[in-house]
């Protein structure tokens, strides 16, 4: 997984060690953190931005459902990004990038 939600995600399940796979407990475990508090006192425990922590739990939901559509039992944490992926996919096949 890729994305805002999925880099942001382990740092609510550990800010020092933060996991690069999460599973279905993983998410589950942040869901509950998430919903432990108001965004402002979650955001700053675990010094993420406001905005940020009201995203993460809408995103949970998302990646549970991905998960359980596609019967996957974990995920790997990708930072690179989508624009990322694009402009590698240029530098391989020129103007045929998006094939």
């Amino acid at each position: 997984m890729t994305g805002g939600t999925a880099s942001n995600l382990p740092l609510v399940l550990s800010t020092r060690n933060p996991p690069q796979v999460l599973t279905t407990d993983a998410l589950l475990k942040a869901a509950e953190r998430l919903d432990a508090d108001e965004a402002a006192a979650v955001a700053e425990r675990y010094g993420l931005p406001r905005a940020r922590v009201r995203a993460l739990r809408g995103g949970v939901e998302l990646l549970l459902l991905l998960m359980d559509f596609y019967g996957l039992q974990q995920f790997h944490v990708s930072h690179a990004g989508l624009r990322q992926g694009m402009i590698l996919a240029y530098l391989e096949r020129g103007d045929d990038w998006w094939q």
